[in-house]
C-alpha cells in the first residue's frame, strides 16, 4: 500500500485541488449562499481541465431578452431595480447609447468591473447593462463572460432550503457563452512558485485568451447575407459585450477598520490579458461598479468607452472605479490595494476621439 503522503500529484491535479480549496473558502465566508461542489466534470460544466469555453443558451433571437432578465430577477430580486436605476440616470443612458452604437457598428466592449458585495454582483452588472441596452433599442450584439475556473466548483443557494444551482449554469443561461481562465488570485498565485505548475496555468490562460481574441477579431467584418442581391445588403458582424472582473482578489473587509473594504490589486496577468483583447480587435473598455448590499443597490458606469494602450491605464481605471464606490455606497469606505499613477489620463482616448 502506498502512503498517501508519498503520492506525487501532477500539475493539473495540484491546480484542481487549489481551486477546490478556494471554493471551500468561499463557502466558509458565505455559507448561506455558496456551497463547494464535488469534483465531477461529467456533471458540472467547466470543471474538466480541457474546457476553455462553455456555450451559453442565448441565440440571436431578440425575444430571449425577457427570459434572461426574468432569470436574473429570479436569482436576485435586486436585478430589476439595478436596470431601472441605469435607465433613470441620464448620464448612464448616454453611456449605454454609446455602448449600443459601438456594438452594432462592429466594435467590442469589455465591461470591466470589480467584485462587489456578493458573488452575483458581476452577473447583475452585466445583465443590467444588457437589459438597459435592449430597453433602449439595441439588440444586435453578443453577450459573453470571462470568469475564473474556480466558479465551476461553486454552487449558489438562491433561497434557504433550496438545492444549490451550479454557478456555471447560471452564467451560461444568461449569455452566449463563458470563457474560462485561471487568474492568479490570492488563492492561486502561490501555485506559480512551482515552474511546471506555473507553465500549465500560463498555457491554459493563453489558450483561453486566444479563443476570445478570435471571437473579437471577427467583429466589424463584412458579412454577406444574400449573394443574389446588390452589395449594399452586406452587414457588419456585430460586436461582443463581455464582462471581465479586474481585481484578482475578492474584496474583503479590513481587519483593522470594520467599515473599510479592501479591493485587491489587479494581477499583471489580468491586465496583460485585457490589453491583448484591446489589441486583438476593435475593443474598448467601459468601467462599471456594483454594490448590491447598498440601499438602493448601486450599479454605476464609470467614465466613457476607453481605448486601453498600456497596463498602467488598467490599474488607474480600477482605482477610479474604487473612487466611484466611495462616492455612491453608504456606510463603507473602499481602499484600493493597487498602484495608481495619474487617473486623469484614463479615458483620454475615448471612442469619439478615435473617430474624430
Amino acid at each position: 500500500m502506498v502512503d498517501a503522503e508519498t503520492v506525487t500529484l501532477n500539475p493539473r491535479e495540484i491546480i484542481i485541488n487549489s481551486l477546490l480549496d478556494a471554493a471551500a473558502s468561499h463557502e466558509e465566508r458565505l455559507p448561506e449562499r455558496l456551497v463547494k461542489l464535488d469534483y465531477d466534470p461529467s456533471v458540472y460544466k467547466g470543471q474538466d481541465w480541457e474546457t476553455l469555453y462553455v456555450p451559453g443558451v442565448l441565440t440571436d433571437d431578440e425575444s430571449q431578452y425577457d427570459a434572461v432578465v426574468e432569470m436574473a430577477c429570479y436569482m436576485d430580486e435586486r436585478t430589476r431595480p439595478s436596470i431601472d436605476a441605469l435607465l433613470r440616470d441620464n448620464q448612464a443612458t448616454g453611456r449605454i447609447t454609446n455602448i449600443g452604437e459601438a456594438l452594432e457598428s462592429g466594435k467590442n466592449v469589455a465591461l470591466a468591473g470589480i467584485h462587489g458585495s456578493s458573488l452575483l454582483d458581476p452577473g447583475i452588472e452585466l445583465i443590467g447593462v444588457y437589459g438597459a441596452l435592449h430597453e433602449i433599442g439595441y439588440h444586435n450584439f453578443r453577450l459573453e463572460i470571462m470568469t475564473g475556473k474556480m466558479l465551476a466548483y461553486l454552487g449558489y443557494i438562491r433561497k434557504e432550503g433550496e438545492a444549490p444551482i451550479p454557478t456555471m449554469d447560471i452564467m451560461t443561461s444568461g449569455s452566449h457563452g463563458v470563457y474560462i481562465t485561471v487568474p492568479l488570485s490570492e488563492s492561486t498565485k502561490a501555485l506559480t512558485e512551482d515552474k511546471e505548475t506555473g507553465r500549465v496555468i500560463s498555457v491554459y490562460n493563453g489558450r483561453s485568451g486566444a479563443e476570445l481574441s478570435g471571437r473579437l477579431k471577427k467583429s466589424g467584418q463584412l458579412l454577406v447575407t444574400d449573394t443574389i442581391k446588390p452589395i449594399d445588403t452586406k452587414q457588419i458582424v456585430p460586436g461582443t459585450l463581455f464582462g471581465i472582473q479586474l481585481p484578482g482578489t475578492t474584496n474583503k473587509d479590513s481587519k483593522v477598520q470594520s467599515d473599510t473594504v479592501e479591493i485587491g490589486a489587479v494581477a499583471p496577468e489580468t491586465a496583460r490579458l485585457l490589453l491583448k483583447f484591446c489589441k486583438a480587435g476593435h475593443t474598448f473598455v467601459q468601467g462599471a461598479v456594483t454594490w448590491l448590499d447598498n440601499e438602493p443597490p448601486v450599479l454605476r458606469l464609470f467614465g466613457g468607452l476607453t481605448h486601453i494602450d498600456n497596463e498602467q491605464e488598467i490599474y488607474d481605471l480600477t482605482g477610479g472605479m474604487v473612487d466611484c464606490l466611495n462616492e455612491f455606497v453608504e456606510g463603507k469606505q473602499f481602499r484600493y490595494l493597487g498602484k495608481v499613477s495619474c487617473r486623469s489620463a484614463v479615458g483620454a482616448a475615448t471612442l469619439n476621439d478615435m473617430e474624430a
